[in-house]
């Protein structure tokens, strides 16, 4: 069974379902984005819009996606990215057209999410606590021989060593720990050489 090929299928389904969804609810919708004066054009906040600003475009993302993944071939990848980042800056710019030209927009991106800028802050946020359980298992594992209370000391590691793995791609265990701690070392010396020679 091809579970590239299915969850491809899904995503491809989910996306025109979306895009139907969307048309249905926003009949401002067009191919150009441009601030419709000509229609009154206000802000719609059902259906889709309700939980993201740009459902069309999020459904396009989905769709490349799916492409991707029932025809797995370095050409459609490459096609793929081409469109998402087109989609990507185009949401940027009609966002901030529609913020600045469409009445009530402003209030309405404060209460609705953007997708790819909640995406890109989740990503941050990950960075941040993966950064933050290098450093805590850094300082358990070379303080651990300080303890006087081993067992405390054990379990601090034990602690910071299951928050790294939780946050981290390379899975640890207490053999590695050592090693660890060497290349972390190595890693803060470099940055520190780097911010000198800038």
């Amino acid at each position: 069974v091809d579970f590239d090929y299915i969850a491809g299928i899904i995503l491809y389904l989910f996306s025109a379902f979306i895009t139907v969804k969307a048309m249905l609810e926003n009949t401002f919708l067009e191919s150009t984005a441009r601030l419709q004066t000509d229609r009154n054009q206000t802000v719609i906040q059902t259906g889709p819009y309700s939980v993201v600003r740009h459902p069309t475009y999020s459904a396009v993302l989905m769709w490349c996606v799916a492409v991707r993944c029932i025809f797995p071939s370095a050409e459609v990848l490459i096609l793929s990215l081409a469109i998402a980042t087109v989609i990507i800056i185009r949401t940027e710019l009609e966002d901030e057209m529609l913020k600045k030209g469409l009445s009530g927009y402003e209030e309405y991106s404060k209460k609705v999410n953007d997708i790819y800028k909640e995406a890109k802050k989740d990503a941050r946020t990950h960075e941040n606590k993966k950064q933050a359980s290098r450093e805590k298992l850094y300082n358990a594992w070379s303080s651990h021989l300080w303890e006087s209370d081993t067992k405390q000391a054990s379990k601090k590691t034990m602690e910071a060593l299951e928050e790294y793995n939780k946050y981290n791609d390379e899975k640890l265990d207490m053999d590695d720990l050592d090693d660890f701690v060497e290349r972390y070392e190595e890693e803060k010396d470099n940055e520190k050489n780097g911010q000198e020679d800038d």
